[in-house]
């Protein structure tokens, strides 16, 4: 309820904040890098649990950290918001078909059996995933990026296959094991 309430202030504050000439774009990288290797790397299982607060994990916090950032930018940054709209318009039908799919998707969530829990399955979609690509539309400068992001996601990729390659080695059942398990399986 606090939030809600607070919202119009912080939207006047950000609106009158000063204008900066500066590109956040290096900034936006790097939280952006921050989601996407603890989106790899984090186990989605593993949360920080504070007492009266729900559990937290890394992704969210960077997420909403990115978030509030690009979010100051857009306002204060002509630079960025200039590079976001050029490159809505340069994306055309696309970007407006994945509009349409948000737009369906809360029309449907909303006409649910049960639009509450639908609407919040919507919420945390957006949240995750599409507003993040929307501050990657307007973050990444050029192929260079791009690739620097993409090289990460390759690394995270192998650092997890490796994870799971160690895991099974290490973690194979002992001969005592399997003739307990064998044992449960006949039922002896």
């Amino acid at each position: 309820l606090t939030a809600v309430l607070a919202t119009p202030l912080v939207l006047v504050l950000v609106w009158a904040a000063p204008k900066t000439s500066a590109d956040p774009a290096d900034r936006l990288n790097l939280l952006l890098v921050g989601v996407v290797l603890s989106s790899v790397l984090w186990p989605s299982y593993v949360v920080f649990s504070t007492a009266g607060l729900p559990g937290v994990e890394p992704k969210r916090l960077l997420t909403l950290l990115l978030l509030g950032y690009w979010l100051y930018k857009m306002f204060t940054s002509p630079v960025l918001a200039a590079r976001f709209f050029s490159r809505w318009r340069a994306g055309g039908w696309p970007l407006y078909l994945l509009l349409a799919f948000l737009v369906w998707r809360l029309l449907s969530a909303l006409a649910s059996e049960q639009p509450v829990f639908s609407f919040m399955q919507f919420g945390w979609s957006v949240f995750n995933y599409y507003l993040v690509f929307f501050v990657a539309l307007s973050s990444l400068r050029d192929r260079g990026d791009v690739a620097r992001i993409m090289q990460l996601l390759l690394a995270g990729a192998v650092v997890v296959a490796l994870l799971v390659v160690f895991a099974r080695v290490h973690a194979r059942p002992q001969p005592r094991q399997w003739r307990a398990l064998a044992a449960i399986a006949l039922g002896n």
